[in-house]
């Protein structure tokens, strides 16, 4: 099967990047041939189909006329380009179906009726809450947020949501247009929910519970080297950006200077958060900078266990599965998808999100028990190759094209 994967980045940056791959990886492996649509970028892999992509999208909008800001705000909400690469790139290569990622503020979904219009059915990866959230988080200064709920996107101008009014403005204005149009709605057959909870807090905001189906991401485990030995070092991986909760996790750690904190990851808050921690005297946490491929599975391998601290609601949690392949045990907030795969108490903790005397005290409770950190990551890497397999995940995906194939 010809399959065309749209998403705006074709290079490793994030958790739906990786999905991304691993996905077109176990397609290819058992025969499909995977079709990549994305925008141009200089740490792009490599792909026979790039001279179709879009240009780069240079979001930054210092030193710009007020011209290149109007072209790059309305080609967020409509890109005729778009339409145009895409007609020039189905007709070359002909998909079966078409599977969309993440598309928003960069590529516009103007070449949705494209798609339709030619009698190639579409799917889309809900993986944040884009579609409901012009903030895609359902989290703004510094809490949780619903105040758009339902299709009152105005909301976001009105806060502020992203720190920028015209930014803010945009993101709006955006919902707004994709929303009355139903461009997304009357061209997607069918949205894919990573988790229970994602499909149900869309239903919540006003999508028909019908057009969406819950495919959990996957793991494979044969392809990570498990340790389950403790490490001298508890750890976070990820973005050091807003809804991360890692200015709480340092201020949990300040509560507990014998347990040991290793940072690895980056973002526009780093220099805030080394200063929280310089001022909370957290001589217990060290920051790393941003690994990937077999460095990252190597140092978390090496820890103790995993914290994942998330305040913003998780679509998933594959940085959890991740970690349980490695044979690493986890605590976590309980904030959305992460609820569904750390089991409490059997493959690792979790606490309300937000609360660092919650949070220190789970990370204290595994930190002293080394029989259980091994314990819990033996049964969380048997958990994980049991319910997160490649092989259910594929065909969960290949019955799921097969359906809206058939309509």
């Amino acid at each position: 099967m010809d399959i065309l994967f749209v998403h705006k980045f074709y290079f490793m940056c994030g958790g739906a990047e990786r999905y991304l791959f691993e996905t077109k990886d176990l397609l290819e492996r058992h025969g499909d041939r995977v079709i990549p649509f994305s925008l141009q970028h200089p740490q792009n892999v490599e792909s026979p189909y790039q001279e179709y992509f879009l240009p780069e999208v240079e979001l930054t909008m210092a030193g710009k006329s007020l011209g290149e800001k109007l072209r790059l705000g309305m080609n967020a909400i409509w890109w005729p380009e778009a339409a145009r690469k895409v007609e020039a790139l189905i007709q070359e290569t002909r998909p079966a179906v078409a599977h969309l990622h993440n598309i928003h503020n960069h590529i516009s979904p103007s070449f949705l009726p494209v798609l339709r219009k030619a009698g190639i059915p579409i799917v889309q990866t809900l993986h944040d809450h884009q579609l409901i959230c012009p903030h895609w988080r359902l989290f703004a200064h510094g809490e949780r947020c619903e105040r758009c709920k339902p299709h009152r996107y105005y909301m976001t101008t009105l806060h502020n949501c992203k720190d920028s009014r015209p930014a803010s403005l945009l993101a709006s204005v955006e919902a707004y247009v994709h929303h009355w149009s139903g461009v997304f709605e009357r061209n997607v057959a069918r949205f894919i929910a990573p988790s229970h909870y994602l499909r149900d807090k869309f239903i919540e905001f006003g999508m028909p519970g019908d057009q969406i189906t819950v495919i959990p991401h996957f793991v494979d485990t044969t392809r990570y080297p498990a340790n389950f030995e403790p490490g001298d070092e508890v750890l976070y991986t990820g973005r050091l950006n807003e809804g991360k909760g890692v200015a709480t996790l340092i201020r949990a750690m300040a509560r507990i200077p014998h347990v040991r904190l290793r940072i690895l990851g980056d973002g526009h808050l780093r220099a805030d958060l080394e200063k929280l921690r310089a001022e909370l005297k957290a001589d217990n946490v060290t920051f790393g900078g941003w690994l990937d491929g077999s460095k990252f599975y190597e140092e978390v391998a090496r820890s103790k266990f995993v914290v994942i601290p998330s305040e913003g609601a998780e679509s998933f949690g594959l940085a959890a599965l991740e970690a349980f392949a490695l044979g690493k045990p986890v605590v976590s907030t309980n904030s959305g998808g992460l609820a569904e795969v750390v089991d409490e108490g059997e493959t690792g903790y979790t606490c309300p999100p937000g609360d660092p005397e919650a949070l220190a005290e789970k990370i204290d409770l595994l930190a002293r028990d080394h029989g259980k950190i091994r314990a819990m990551g033996r049964l969380a890497r048997e958990r994980t190759a049991a319910r997160y397999a490649p092989a259910r995940h594929l065909e969960a995906l290949r019955s799921l094209y097969a359906q809206v194939m058939d309509r």
